[in-house]
Protein backbone atom coordinates (compact mmCIF):
# COMPACT_ATOMS: atom_id res chain seq x y z
CA UNK A 1 0.00 0.00 0.00
CA UNK A 2 1.57 3.27 -0.83
CA UNK A 3 1.95 5.41 1.78
CA UNK A 4 -0.06 8.29 2.68
CA UNK A 5 -1.18 11.63 5.36
CA UNK A 6 -3.18 9.95 8.28
CA UNK A 7 -3.75 12.33 10.98
CA UNK A 8 -3.11 10.57 14.34
CA UNK A 9 -6.63 10.34 14.97
CA UNK A 10 -6.86 7.91 12.26
CA UNK A 11 -4.19 5.90 13.36
CA UNK A 12 -5.89 5.71 16.39
CA UNK A 13 -8.76 4.33 15.33
CA UNK A 14 -6.47 1.51 12.48
CA UNK A 15 -4.74 0.31 15.81
CA UNK A 16 -8.06 -0.73 17.87
CA UNK A 17 -8.36 -3.55 15.16
CA UNK A 18 -5.58 -5.14 16.36
CA UNK A 19 -6.18 -5.96 20.39
CA UNK A 20 -3.23 -5.17 21.35
CA UNK A 21 -3.37 -2.46 23.49
CA UNK A 22 -0.66 -1.98 26.48
CA UNK A 23 -2.61 0.43 28.93
CA UNK A 24 0.37 -0.33 31.13
CA UNK A 25 3.02 1.23 28.89
CA UNK A 26 5.48 3.41 30.24
CA UNK A 27 5.10 6.36 27.17
CA UNK A 28 1.57 6.63 28.68
CA UNK A 29 -0.02 5.88 24.63
CA UNK A 30 -2.49 3.41 24.95
CA UNK A 31 -0.51 1.00 22.30
CA UNK A 32 3.37 0.55 21.91
CA UNK A 33 4.48 1.03 18.18
CA UNK A 34 6.17 -2.56 18.82
CA UNK A 35 3.40 -4.14 19.49
CA UNK A 36 1.23 -2.74 16.42
CA UNK A 37 0.49 -5.44 14.04
CA UNK A 38 -1.47 -4.33 11.08
CA UNK A 39 -2.94 -7.20 8.95
CA UNK A 40 -0.95 -5.72 6.28
CA UNK A 41 2.64 -4.51 5.59
CA UNK A 42 1.62 -0.62 6.08
CA UNK A 43 4.15 2.43 6.64
CA UNK A 44 2.34 5.02 8.20
CA UNK A 45 3.45 9.09 8.78
CA UNK A 46 2.13 10.73 11.43
CA UNK A 47 1.22 13.96 10.07
CA UNK A 48 2.00 17.06 12.84
CA UNK A 49 -0.81 18.83 11.26
CA UNK A 50 -3.96 18.53 8.97
CA UNK A 51 -3.55 19.57 5.37
CA UNK A 52 -5.35 22.50 4.02
CA UNK A 53 -7.18 19.73 1.57
CA UNK A 54 -8.27 17.73 5.16
CA UNK A 55 -9.60 21.00 6.77
CA UNK A 56 -11.85 21.69 3.72
CA UNK A 57 -13.18 18.57 3.29
CA UNK A 58 -13.66 18.07 7.25
CA UNK A 59 -15.96 21.31 6.79
CA UNK A 60 -17.68 20.07 4.20
CA UNK A 61 -18.39 17.49 5.82
CA UNK A 62 -20.11 19.12 9.23
CA UNK A 63 -21.84 21.58 6.41
CA UNK A 64 -23.56 18.58 4.98
CA UNK A 65 -24.97 17.52 8.37
CA UNK A 66 -26.74 21.05 8.70
CA UNK A 67 -30.29 21.10 7.43
CA UNK A 68 -31.01 22.61 3.85
CA UNK A 69 -33.64 24.71 5.41
CA UNK A 70 -30.68 26.63 7.66
CA UNK A 71 -29.60 27.22 4.04
CA UNK A 72 -32.77 28.67 2.73
CA UNK A 73 -32.84 31.00 5.98
CA UNK A 74 -29.68 31.91 4.90
CA UNK A 75 -30.27 32.66 1.27
CA UNK A 76 -33.49 34.38 2.49
CA UNK A 77 -31.72 36.94 4.54
CA UNK A 78 -29.04 37.54 2.08
CA UNK A 79 -30.90 37.64 -1.27
CA UNK A 80 -30.01 41.77 -1.49
CA UNK A 81 -26.68 41.28 -0.37
CA UNK A 82 -24.72 39.80 -3.27
CA UNK A 83 -21.51 40.29 -1.63
CA UNK A 84 -22.11 38.66 1.78
CA UNK A 85 -24.12 35.70 -0.54
CA UNK A 86 -20.81 35.15 -2.70
CA UNK A 87 -18.85 34.33 0.07
CA UNK A 88 -21.12 31.89 1.39
CA UNK A 89 -21.23 30.41 -1.82
CA UNK A 90 -17.44 29.81 -2.28
CA UNK A 91 -17.60 28.19 1.66
CA UNK A 92 -20.55 25.81 0.40
CA UNK A 93 -21.70 26.31 -3.30
CA UNK A 94 -22.93 22.67 -3.44
CA UNK A 95 -25.40 23.24 -1.11
CA UNK A 96 -26.45 26.73 -2.15
CA UNK A 97 -27.42 25.47 -5.53
CA UNK A 98 -30.07 23.51 -3.92
CA UNK A 99 -31.76 26.58 -1.66
CA UNK A 100 -34.87 27.51 -2.97
CA UNK A 101 -34.19 31.19 -3.67
CA UNK A 102 -31.25 30.47 -6.10
CA UNK A 103 -33.46 28.12 -8.63
CA UNK A 104 -36.84 30.16 -8.73
CA UNK A 105 -35.88 33.67 -8.51
CA UNK A 106 -36.18 33.85 -12.42
CA UNK A 107 -38.56 31.37 -13.96
CA UNK A 108 -39.39 31.32 -17.77
CA UNK A 109 -42.62 29.74 -19.25
CA UNK A 110 -43.84 29.42 -22.37
CA UNK A 111 -48.30 29.85 -22.42
CA UNK A 112 -48.54 26.54 -23.01
CA UNK A 113 -46.90 25.91 -19.61
CA UNK A 114 -49.50 27.65 -17.61
CA UNK A 115 -52.00 24.79 -17.15
CA UNK A 116 -53.85 23.55 -13.61
CA UNK A 117 -50.17 21.51 -13.04
CA UNK A 118 -48.38 24.10 -13.10
CA UNK A 119 -50.77 26.48 -10.63
CA UNK A 120 -50.94 23.54 -8.71
CA UNK A 121 -47.48 22.72 -8.30
CA UNK A 122 -47.22 26.30 -7.33
CA UNK A 123 -50.13 25.83 -4.38
CA UNK A 124 -48.80 22.92 -2.62
CA UNK A 125 -44.78 24.48 -3.05
CA UNK A 126 -43.47 27.21 -0.95
CA UNK A 127 -41.41 28.03 -4.10
CA UNK A 128 -43.77 30.36 -5.05
CA UNK A 129 -42.95 32.84 -2.42
CA UNK A 130 -39.54 33.16 -3.64
CA UNK A 131 -40.32 33.81 -7.22
CA UNK A 132 -39.14 37.71 -8.17
CA UNK A 133 -39.11 37.92 -12.17
CA UNK A 134 -41.45 35.88 -14.01
CA UNK A 135 -40.91 35.45 -18.41
CA UNK A 136 -43.48 34.10 -20.36
CA UNK A 137 -41.71 33.76 -23.57
CA UNK A 138 -43.41 32.08 -26.75
CA UNK A 139 -40.58 33.91 -29.55
CA UNK A 140 -39.68 30.33 -30.56
CA UNK A 141 -43.00 28.61 -30.88
CA UNK A 142 -43.94 29.04 -34.58
CA UNK A 143 -47.73 27.62 -34.12
CA UNK A 144 -49.63 30.55 -33.58
CA UNK A 145 -52.03 28.44 -30.96
CA UNK A 146 -49.31 27.81 -28.56
CA UNK A 147 -48.28 31.27 -28.61
CA UNK A 148 -51.77 32.20 -27.73
CA UNK A 149 -52.69 33.21 -23.86
CA UNK A 150 -55.47 35.29 -22.35
CA UNK A 151 -55.35 38.24 -19.76
CA UNK A 152 -56.99 35.57 -17.44
CA UNK A 153 -54.70 33.00 -17.30
CA UNK A 154 -51.78 35.71 -16.93
CA UNK A 155 -53.75 37.15 -13.59
CA UNK A 156 -54.38 33.73 -12.72
CA UNK A 157 -50.87 32.77 -12.59
CA UNK A 158 -50.21 36.51 -11.11
CA UNK A 159 -52.35 35.37 -8.41
CA UNK A 160 -50.06 32.48 -7.04
CA UNK A 161 -47.06 34.98 -7.27
CA UNK A 162 -47.46 37.19 -4.12
CA UNK A 163 -43.60 38.39 -4.18
CA UNK A 164 -43.47 39.02 -8.27
CA UNK A 165 -41.61 41.93 -8.52
CA UNK A 166 -41.38 42.17 -12.21
CA UNK A 167 -43.42 40.15 -14.95
CA UNK A 168 -41.92 39.96 -19.01
CA UNK A 169 -44.17 39.03 -21.84
CA UNK A 170 -42.66 38.20 -25.02
CA UNK A 171 -43.38 36.53 -28.21
CA UNK A 172 -46.94 36.31 -27.29
CA UNK A 173 -50.59 36.77 -28.86
CA UNK A 174 -52.69 38.31 -26.21
CA UNK A 175 -56.27 37.50 -26.49
CA UNK A 176 -59.36 37.38 -24.24
CA UNK A 177 -63.31 37.36 -25.25
CA UNK A 178 -64.14 39.78 -22.00
CA UNK A 179 -68.08 39.24 -22.86
CA UNK A 180 -67.54 35.11 -21.21
CA UNK A 181 -63.72 35.55 -19.66
CA UNK A 182 -63.47 38.75 -17.44
CA UNK A 183 -60.54 39.38 -15.24
CA UNK A 184 -60.73 39.44 -11.43
CA UNK A 185 -60.95 42.93 -10.61
CA UNK A 186 -60.42 42.13 -7.16
CA UNK A 187 -57.24 41.23 -7.38
CA UNK A 188 -55.92 43.78 -9.72
CA UNK A 189 -56.82 46.24 -6.85
CA UNK A 190 -54.83 44.23 -4.65
CA UNK A 191 -51.55 44.21 -6.41
CA UNK A 192 -48.55 45.77 -4.32
CA UNK A 193 -45.10 44.22 -5.26
CA UNK A 194 -45.23 44.35 -8.81
CA UNK A 195 -42.60 46.62 -10.48
CA UNK A 196 -41.99 46.30 -13.91
CA UNK A 197 -44.38 45.51 -16.95
CA UNK A 198 -42.64 44.41 -20.28
CA UNK A 199 -44.55 43.98 -23.81
CA UNK A 200 -42.25 42.78 -26.31
CA UNK A 201 -43.13 41.82 -29.38
CA UNK A 202 -46.32 40.88 -28.73
CA UNK A 203 -49.23 40.86 -30.58
CA UNK A 204 -52.99 42.03 -29.72
CA UNK A 205 -55.99 40.97 -31.47
CA UNK A 206 -57.85 44.14 -30.32
CA UNK A 207 -56.80 47.72 -29.42
CA UNK A 208 -58.97 47.21 -25.87
CA UNK A 209 -56.94 44.40 -25.08
CA UNK A 210 -54.25 46.84 -23.88
CA UNK A 211 -55.81 48.74 -21.55
CA UNK A 212 -57.27 45.44 -20.15
CA UNK A 213 -53.76 44.53 -19.25
CA UNK A 214 -52.11 47.65 -17.79
CA UNK A 215 -55.27 47.78 -15.65
CA UNK A 216 -54.57 44.51 -14.36
CA UNK A 217 -51.17 44.34 -13.87
CA UNK A 218 -50.62 48.36 -12.56
CA UNK A 219 -46.63 48.80 -12.21
CA UNK A 220 -44.87 51.57 -11.75
CA UNK A 221 -42.63 51.09 -14.54
CA UNK A 222 -43.65 49.97 -18.41
CA UNK A 223 -42.08 48.76 -21.11
CA UNK A 224 -43.53 48.80 -24.69
CA UNK A 225 -41.37 46.93 -27.47
CA UNK A 226 -42.57 46.58 -30.61
CA UNK A 227 -46.46 45.98 -29.99
CA UNK A 228 -48.87 45.37 -32.54
CA UNK A 229 -52.46 45.38 -33.28
CA UNK A 230 -54.11 43.29 -35.46
CA UNK A 231 -57.76 44.16 -35.11
CA UNK A 232 -57.06 48.26 -34.26
CA UNK A 233 -59.98 50.99 -34.09
CA UNK A 234 -59.44 54.52 -32.43
CA UNK A 235 -62.34 54.05 -29.90
CA UNK A 236 -62.92 51.51 -27.45
CA UNK A 237 -64.17 50.24 -24.33
CA UNK A 238 -62.95 50.12 -21.24
CA UNK A 239 -64.61 47.79 -18.88
CA UNK A 240 -67.00 49.23 -16.65
CA UNK A 241 -65.88 47.42 -13.50
CA UNK A 242 -62.24 48.24 -13.93
CA UNK A 243 -63.02 52.08 -14.51
CA UNK A 244 -61.91 52.34 -10.86
CA UNK A 245 -58.07 51.25 -11.70
CA UNK A 246 -57.88 54.68 -13.77
CA UNK A 247 -55.62 56.34 -13.71
CA UNK A 248 -52.56 54.58 -13.56
CA UNK A 249 -49.32 55.55 -11.64
CA UNK A 250 -46.53 54.59 -14.09
CA UNK A 251 -43.50 56.63 -12.88
CA UNK A 252 -40.93 55.32 -15.92
CA UNK A 253 -42.75 55.09 -19.62
CA UNK A 254 -40.65 53.13 -22.35
CA UNK A 255 -41.94 52.82 -25.84
CA UNK A 256 -40.32 51.78 -28.96
CA UNK A 257 -40.56 49.97 -32.28
CA UNK A 258 -44.72 50.31 -32.07
CA UNK A 259 -46.85 49.39 -34.68
CA UNK A 260 -49.93 51.67 -35.16
CA UNK A 261 -48.26 53.84 -32.76
CA UNK A 262 -50.75 56.46 -32.49
CA UNK A 263 -53.54 54.44 -31.59
CA UNK A 264 -51.28 52.73 -28.88
CA UNK A 265 -50.16 56.27 -27.94
CA UNK A 266 -53.39 57.30 -27.45
CA UNK A 267 -54.73 54.36 -25.27
CA UNK A 268 -51.65 55.76 -23.12
CA UNK A 269 -53.27 59.32 -22.78
CA UNK A 270 -56.76 57.84 -21.45
CA UNK A 271 -54.90 55.55 -19.02
CA UNK A 272 -51.97 57.68 -17.63
CA UNK A 273 -52.34 59.81 -13.93
CA UNK A 274 -50.81 63.50 -15.02
CA UNK A 275 -48.56 63.65 -11.78
CA UNK A 276 -46.95 60.36 -12.39
CA UNK A 277 -44.32 59.70 -15.16
CA UNK A 278 -41.32 61.16 -14.50
CA UNK A 279 -39.04 59.61 -17.57
CA UNK A 280 -40.50 59.41 -20.67
CA UNK A 281 -38.84 57.52 -23.66
CA UNK A 282 -40.36 57.12 -27.30
CA UNK A 283 -39.69 55.98 -30.71
CA UNK A 284 -41.68 56.74 -33.67
CA UNK A 285 -42.13 57.37 -37.25
CA UNK A 286 -42.68 61.30 -38.58
CA UNK A 287 -46.52 59.98 -38.63
CA UNK A 288 -46.55 59.96 -34.77
CA UNK A 289 -45.22 63.38 -33.33
CA UNK A 290 -49.02 64.69 -33.08
CA UNK A 291 -49.42 61.23 -30.61
CA UNK A 292 -46.14 62.01 -28.57
CA UNK A 293 -47.35 65.45 -28.18
CA UNK A 294 -50.65 64.57 -26.66
CA UNK A 295 -48.97 62.08 -24.54
CA UNK A 296 -46.51 64.72 -23.80
CA UNK A 297 -49.29 66.91 -22.54
CA UNK A 298 -51.16 64.71 -20.24
CA UNK A 299 -48.24 63.97 -17.92
CA UNK A 300 -46.84 67.41 -18.41
CA UNK A 301 -46.60 68.60 -14.91
CA UNK A 302 -44.72 65.69 -13.97
CA UNK A 303 -42.31 64.34 -16.34
CA UNK A 304 -38.66 65.61 -16.30
CA UNK A 305 -36.86 63.74 -19.03
CA UNK A 306 -37.74 63.00 -21.95
CA UNK A 307 -35.89 61.02 -25.08
CA UNK A 308 -37.61 60.64 -28.00
CA UNK A 309 -36.20 58.43 -31.44
CA UNK A 310 -37.80 60.01 -34.52
CA UNK A 311 -37.20 58.84 -38.08
CA UNK A 312 -38.05 61.75 -40.33
CA UNK A 313 -38.37 61.36 -44.38
CA UNK A 314 -38.37 64.43 -46.04
CA UNK A 315 -39.57 62.77 -49.32
CA UNK A 316 -42.97 62.71 -47.78
CA UNK A 317 -43.59 66.34 -47.92
CA UNK A 318 -42.31 68.49 -50.60
CA UNK A 319 -42.64 71.65 -47.86
CA UNK A 320 -39.69 70.28 -45.69
CA UNK A 321 -42.17 70.61 -42.93
CA UNK A 322 -43.03 67.89 -40.43
CA UNK A 323 -45.56 68.09 -37.21
CA UNK A 324 -44.07 69.77 -34.76
CA UNK A 325 -42.56 68.18 -31.13
CA UNK A 326 -45.04 70.69 -29.10
CA UNK A 327 -43.57 70.34 -25.30
CA UNK A 328 -44.06 73.88 -23.98
CA UNK A 329 -47.14 72.42 -21.55
CA UNK A 330 -43.68 70.28 -19.81
CA UNK A 331 -43.15 72.93 -17.27
CA UNK A 332 -41.01 70.46 -15.06
CA UNK A 333 -39.05 69.24 -18.20
CA UNK A 334 -35.08 69.69 -17.72
CA UNK A 335 -33.72 67.21 -20.31
CA UNK A 336 -34.48 66.40 -23.77
CA UNK A 337 -32.66 64.02 -25.65
CA UNK A 338 -33.59 63.44 -29.37
CA UNK A 339 -32.51 61.19 -31.67
CA UNK A 340 -33.80 62.38 -34.86
CA UNK A 341 -32.82 59.79 -37.87
CA UNK A 342 -32.77 61.30 -41.28
CA UNK A 343 -33.36 59.59 -45.08
CA UNK A 344 -33.00 62.20 -47.62
CA UNK A 345 -31.31 63.16 -50.84
CA UNK A 346 -31.82 67.27 -50.24
CA UNK A 347 -29.79 69.63 -49.66
CA UNK A 348 -28.44 70.58 -45.76
CA UNK A 349 -30.37 73.74 -45.88
CA UNK A 350 -33.63 71.38 -46.43
CA UNK A 351 -33.05 68.91 -44.01
CA UNK A 352 -32.39 72.24 -41.03
CA UNK A 353 -35.83 73.49 -42.24
CA UNK A 354 -37.29 69.72 -41.00
CA UNK A 355 -35.24 69.87 -38.10
CA UNK A 356 -36.23 73.32 -37.01
CA UNK A 357 -39.84 72.65 -37.35
CA UNK A 358 -39.65 69.88 -34.94
CA UNK A 359 -37.71 71.97 -32.48
CA UNK A 360 -39.44 75.02 -32.22
CA UNK A 361 -41.84 73.73 -29.72
CA UNK A 362 -38.84 73.68 -26.19
CA UNK A 363 -39.89 74.72 -23.33
CA UNK A 364 -38.08 77.29 -21.23
CA UNK A 365 -37.40 74.69 -18.61
CA UNK A 366 -35.01 72.74 -20.89
CA UNK A 367 -31.74 73.76 -19.32
CA UNK A 368 -29.99 70.52 -21.90
CA UNK A 369 -30.87 69.42 -24.82
CA UNK A 370 -28.94 66.34 -26.49
CA UNK A 371 -29.35 66.15 -30.07
CA UNK A 372 -28.36 63.35 -32.29
CA UNK A 373 -28.78 63.08 -36.05
CA UNK A 374 -28.12 60.60 -37.71
CA UNK A 375 -28.43 60.60 -41.75
CA UNK A 376 -28.87 56.90 -43.36
CA UNK A 377 -27.68 58.17 -46.90
CA UNK A 378 -24.00 59.68 -47.89
CA UNK A 379 -25.26 61.73 -50.79
CA UNK A 380 -25.63 64.81 -49.09
CA UNK A 381 -23.28 67.83 -50.82
CA UNK A 382 -21.15 68.99 -47.79
CA UNK A 383 -22.43 66.11 -45.70
CA UNK A 384 -19.25 66.90 -43.57
CA UNK A 385 -20.40 70.66 -42.42
CA UNK A 386 -22.46 70.27 -39.07
CA UNK A 387 -26.00 71.27 -39.99
CA UNK A 388 -26.85 74.13 -37.58
CA UNK A 389 -24.36 75.97 -39.25
CA UNK A 390 -26.12 76.06 -42.99
CA UNK A 391 -28.99 78.20 -41.60
CA UNK A 392 -27.80 80.20 -38.71
CA UNK A 393 -28.21 79.55 -35.08
CA UNK A 394 -30.82 78.01 -32.95
CA UNK A 395 -33.21 81.30 -32.89
CA UNK A 396 -36.12 79.15 -31.73
CA UNK A 397 -34.43 77.39 -28.39
CA UNK A 398 -33.89 79.20 -25.24
CA UNK A 399 -31.04 81.20 -24.60
CA UNK A 400 -30.07 79.94 -21.71
CA UNK A 401 -30.15 76.13 -22.85
CA UNK A 402 -26.89 74.02 -23.14
CA UNK A 403 -26.88 72.22 -26.77
CA UNK A 404 -24.78 69.75 -27.42
CA UNK A 405 -25.65 68.43 -30.73
CA UNK A 406 -23.98 65.39 -32.72
CA UNK A 407 -24.05 64.38 -36.02
CA UNK A 408 -23.24 61.16 -37.75
CA UNK A 409 -23.66 60.31 -41.09
CA UNK A 410 -24.18 56.64 -41.92
CA UNK A 411 -22.36 55.26 -44.97
CA UNK A 412 -18.68 56.19 -44.80
CA UNK A 413 -18.22 59.97 -43.97
CA UNK A 414 -17.05 61.11 -40.73
CA UNK A 415 -18.54 64.15 -39.01
CA UNK A 416 -16.93 65.86 -35.93
CA UNK A 417 -19.33 65.84 -33.06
Amino acid sequence: MPSSNISSSSLQVLAVREPLINSSSSSGLPFTPDKLRPRKKCSFQVASRPSPTTIAMASRLQLVTLYQDLFDCVIDELQDDPPTLKQCSLTAHCLLRQSRRHLFRRITLKPRDIRVEFIQLLISSPVSNYIKTCTIDGTHLTDYAKRRITIPTIQHLRDKLPSLVELTLRGCTIESDLLHDKPDVEFATSIVSLQTVKLDHVTLIDTHHLPTLLLCFPSRELHLSHISVINYSTTYNIPVEMSNRLPLGIQRLKCDGLKNAAVILGVLVSLLRADSVEYLALQTEESGLRSCSDLASVIASSVKQIEITVFLDSRTSHSGQCDALDLRACTSLSSLTLHIHLDTTNSPGYVWTKISSLLRHIPQSVTRLISNYIISEPSLPNAHTPLLETNGTHSDIPTKMNVHPTFTVVGGYETPT
